[in-house]
C-alpha cells in the first residue's frame, strides 16, 4: 500500500491540492507519485477543523470511493519535537505492508515539517520502504518531488506534473474554496442584477465613467442623467440615447429602461467599477480562451457570525485572483483596501493567491493646475508603501490610466493572469 502523509497548516489549500492531484485516475506520473491507498493528516488544535472539510470536498470531486483516511492530532504539542516524531511513528506502525510513503511538508509548522521528515526517514530506512518528499511550489504551481534512497542521498529534484501545471488539473469554484475554510457564502438578492442574462453591456458606460474620473469631473453628468431616468418618459430617454450613445444598452427597442433607476443610481455611485472588472474578465475568458474555474463579484461569506466581502474573484484552477475595487483617489483609503485584500487573499488562497488593487488613482503624479489631487496620491507612491511590506510578488495595481482605455485594461488583466 502507498501512503500519503499531509501536514496541516493554517491554510488547508495545499493539503487539498496535493490530495486531489494524487487521486486523479488519469495521471501519467503514477510511477513517480503513487496513488495513495491511505491518507494521513497531521493536525494541531488550530487546524484539525479542516480535516473534515478537505474530505468532504474530495468526496464531491471524485466519483470513485476515497482511500482510507486518518488524523494524527498533535493538539497543543505541535512544537514538541519528540512528541511529533513519536505520534507519526506510532501511526506508521499501525499500517503494515507499506510500499511507499509520500510526505508533503508544505503545510504545518516548521517543527512539524523538520520532525516529520526525520521520523519518516528513519522509519522508511529501517523498513526498506520508498520515501517521497514533496513541496507545493508557489512559483511554478508544481509539486517538487525528492526521492530518498536507503543512503539518504537526495537526487536532483523533479517537478510534477511534467506538462502544464497543477492549475490545469485541480479546479476550485469560489464556494468550494470557502467551504475548505469552513466559511459559508451569504446568498445575496442583489449584486448581479445588471449582468443577468447579459442584460446590458457594462463596458461602454464604465469607460464613460472612467473618462470623467480622469478629468476630475466624477459623476456629475451621470447624476443629472439619473434624475432624468426617474421620469420614465420615452421622449426624454430618446434624447438621452441620442446625446449619450454609450447608454444605449440600458434601453430596449422602445426606449424603455431595462433596469430600474435605482439600479442605475447604485451603478454610478461606485458599483460600476466591480461590474466593469467582472465584465472584462468574462470577455477575456472568451477572447483569449483563458480557462477560469469561476468568476464572481460582490462575494460575501460568513465565519462564526463574522462577515467578509470581496469585490471580484477569478479562479484559475485553484489560484485565486482577488480584486479589491474602490473609486477613491485618496492614497490612505486605497492603501487600506490593499492591506485588507492581501490579508484575505493569504487567508483563502495562500501563497498562490494574487491581489489586484483597482482604483481611480492616477499611475503617476498629476499635472499641476489640471488635475487636483495630492502628488502623494498615485500608484507609484502606493506601490512603494505596499511593497515595503514584502508583498511585491502578490500585489498588482490598476489605475485610471488603464480603466479609461479598454485595450490597455484588457492587456493589463491578461498580463497579470497569464504571467502568474
Amino acid at each position: 500500500m502507498d501512503l500519503l502523509l499531509l501536514l496541516m497548516g493554517g491554510n488547508p489549500l495545499p493539503n487539498y491540492i496535493t490530495a486531489d492531484y494524487t487521486l486523479k485516475p488519469d495521471r501519467t506520473d503514477k510511477n513517480d507519485i503513487p496513488a495513495p491507498g491511505k491518507i494521513i493528516f497531521v493536525s494541531t488544535d488550530q487546524t484539525e477543523k479542516f480535516f473534515q472539510s478537505i474530505l468532504i470536498l474530495l468526496k464531491k470531486k471524485h466519483k470513485s470511493p476515497l482511500p482510507q483516511s486518518e488524523e494524527v492530532k498533535l493538539g497543543i504539542k505541535h512544537r514538541s519535537p519528540e512528541f511529533i516524531r513519536e505520534e507519526i511513528i506510532k501511526v506508521l506502525k499501525k499500517n503494515p505492508g507499506l510500499d511507499s510513503i509520500h510526505l508533503n511538508y508544505t503545510g504545518g509548522t516548521k517543527p512539524m515539517a523538520a520532525n516529520a521528515v526525520m521520523a519518516v526517514s528513519a522509519f522508511t530506512r529501517e523498513k526498506g520502504i520508498k520515501l517521497i518528499l514533496s513541496d507545493l511550489d508557489p512559483d511554478n504551481f508544481k509539486l517538487t518531488i525528492f526521492k530518498v534512497n536507503s543512503n539518504d542521498n537526495i537526487p536532483e529534484e523533479n517537478n510534477f506534473p511534467r506538462e502544464r501545471d497543477l492549475r490545469d488539473y485541480v479546479h476550485l469554484k469560489i464556494d468550494e474554496i470557502f467551504d475548505l475554510h469552513e466559511m459559508a457564502l451569504v446568498t445575496k438578492k442583489k449584486g448581479k442584477a445588471l449582468l443577468k442574462d447579459d442584460m446590458i453591456d457594462i463596458i461602454p458606460i464604465s469607460l464613460a465613467m472612467a473618462a470623467d474620473y480622469k478629468t476630475n469631473n466624477r459623476r456629475e453628468r451621470f447624476l443629472e442623467i439619473s434624475k432624468e431616468l426617474e421620469k420614465s418618459d420615452p421622449k426624454i430617454n430618446e434624447k438621452i440615447i441620442s446625446n449619450r450613445p454609450y447608454l444605449k444598452g440600458i434601453f430596449d427597442e422602445n426606449s424603455k429602461l431595462k433596469i430600474t433607476p435605482n439600479q442605475f443610481y447604485d451603478f454610478i455611485n461606485g458599483k460600476w467599477l466591480e461590474y466593469y472588472l467582472y465584465s472584462c474578465l468574462k470577455k477575456l475568458e472568451t477572447k483569449l480562451k483563458i480557462e477560469f474555474s469561476d468568476i464572481g463579484m460582490s462575494v460575501e461569506a460568513e465565519y462564526e457570525k463574522r462577515k467578509c466581502e470581496i469585490d471580484v474573484i477569478a479562479m484559475r484552477g485553484f489560484q485565486m485572483f482577488l480584486f479589491s475595487c474602490t473609486t477613491s483617489q485618496k492614497i490612505k483609503i486605497v492603501k487600506q483596501k490593499a492591506f485588507e485584500a492581501l490579508f484575505r487573499a493569504e487567508q483563502l488562497g495562500g501563497e498562490h493567491a494574487e491581489v489586484i488593487v483597482v482604483s481611480t488613482m492616477f499611475n503617476t503624479p498629476g499635472i499641476p493646475g489640471k488635475i487636483k489631487f495630492s502628488k502623494k496620491s498615485n500608484l507609484q507612491e502606493l506601490a512603494k508603501d505596499v511593497n515595503q511590506f514584502n508583498t511585491v510578488k502578490k500585489c498588482e495595481f490598476i489605475g485610471i490610466d488603464e480603466l479609461s482605455n479598454e485595450t490597455n485594461l484588457m492587456k493589463k488583466l491578461s498580463d497579470i493572469i497569464t504571467q502568474n
